[in-house]
């Protein structure tokens, strides 16, 4: 079982750090009342945040009500899961608290009025809103008007030291200051990261996780298939500088980049493996996306700890000897060349065509272009007369027949 887990403050006398905060923030929620002003909980990551709005809820008797606003990135989306709230009450008949965590999370190009929607819902709500960002961000300036702003602090050294030294001693392993000095600066004051650092250590197959404790996705993937065992592949899979996102939700490139079920797929995919292998592999990794998907549904977030026994379980066999390596693309590097040099002639075509038919470039090149070359192609329409019809430079000609060559070979 992982520390992270077993050491998981059960009461607020278990927390470490940040008292004279976690005071504050008890006080607000006992003497709530209507039209008191939500918090907005400020702090880096692996410092107790999220832990003590959980003992909160539970020492009050509220039924929490817990969102990622991260993965909920949009207005409509949080529309849909907060507006039945706001005009019901527990069906247990409990007091509802309802927690916004990674609010940061939610502004970027992927947010279509997330912010507003969380606004409208601060002005409109009778029951007690706590919000909670890693960062302060400019653009989040319209909601912390409407909050209290609590800062947390990193756990100091001091602190953390102490803490790991109990852990050590509650386990029975020793490891020599030099190992817990470093252990306890590597953390940053990232309880969360201390425990997986100290606890691989412990484990024998620490070495790799203490040198490197966040390992690129690229760099880890390619360790990962060339693993010699399984404990090594977990150890490698805990150091990635991934994680695992609700495949239901767009994401940006760098998130999709740093998923690690699509990370493995695109590798996968892109490999030269034999057509049993494949299906089994592809078999797995639908599995974990499934789960993902279930677990993000309903807020499970404790689940995604066991993502990676599954995904060892599921994989290891069939990638020992496979030759498999890390690729971004789910194309092979080969095939990737000719199109990026296909899309570089097309580009004018699609960009010209598409103004006459009033829709974007990648419209026109994903919906309609496929077809119209099928109706060049099986009404033997002449190409010059075609590229006349539409006012365009006879360069395009060539172009369009390499086109439609292709298209006969489908």
């Amino acid at each position: 079982m992982y520390w992270t887990e077993i050491y998981r403050p059960k009461s607020f006398e278990q927390m470490i750090g940040n008292e004279e905060i976690r005071i504050t923030i008890l006080k607000w929620l006992v003497k709530w009342l209507p039209g008191t002003k939500p918090l907005f909980l400020i702090g880096p990551p692996g410092i107790g945040k999220t832990t003590l709005i959980k003992l909160l809820a539970s020492v009050l008797n509220y039924d929490l009500i817990e969102l990622n606003a991260s993965d909920t990135r949009s207005g409509p989306q949080l529309e849909k899961l907060v507006n039945p709230l706001l005009s019901n009450t527990s069906i247990f008949g409990k007091k509802i608290f309802l927690f916004f965590d990674e609010v940061d999370g939610i502004y970027g190009r992927e947010d279509s009025g997330g912010i507003e929607v969380l606004v409208n819902i601060v002005k409109s709500s009778n029951f007690p809103i706590i919000f909670a960002a890693n960062s302060s961000n400019i653009k989040l300036k319209n909601l912390l008007k409407l909050c209290k702003i609590i800062k947390f602090q990193r756990i100091s050294s001091n602190l953390l030291m102490m803490f790991l030294n109990f852990v050590l001693y509650e386990q029975k392993y020793s490891l020599s200051f030099d190992d817990r000095k470093w252990i306890v600066e590597k953390s940053n004051g990232d309880i969360r990261t201390m425990l997986n650092i100290a606890q691989s250590k412990c484990s024998g197959y620490g070495q790799f996780i203490t040198q490197k404790f966040k390992v690129d996705i690229s760099e880890g993937l390619n360790e990962f298939f060339s693993s010699q065992n399984k404990d090594n592949a977990k150890a490698i899979l805990l150091s990635l500088d991934g994680k695992y996102s609700d495949p239901r939700y767009g994401l940006s490139a760098e998130e999709r980049r740093k998923d690690i079920v699509n990370s493995l797929f695109t590798s996968i995919i892109s490999s030269n493996l034999d057509m049993n292998t494949l299906s089994q592999l592809l078999d797995s990794l639908s599995l974990i996306d499934l789960q993902v998907a279930r677990i993000y549904e309903n807020r499970n977030w404790n689940l995604l700890k066991y993502m990676n026994n599954m995904l060892i379980e599921l994989l290891y066999e069939n990638i020992q000897n496979k030759m498999i390596s890390y690729s971004q693309y789910g194309i092979s590097w080969p095939l990737m060349g000719q199109i990026f040099s296909r899309g570089v002639s097309l580009r004018n075509l699609i960009s010209n065509l598409s103004m006459f038919f009033h829709v974007s470039s990648s419209t026109f090149g994903m919906l309609i272009l496929p077809y119209m070359l099928e109706i060049i192609r099986e009404f033997k329409i002449d190409i010059h007369e075609f590229i006349s019809n539409f006012m365009l430079d006879e360069k395009f000609v060539e172009i369009l027949q390499k086109e439609i060559n292709r298209t006969k070979k489908l």
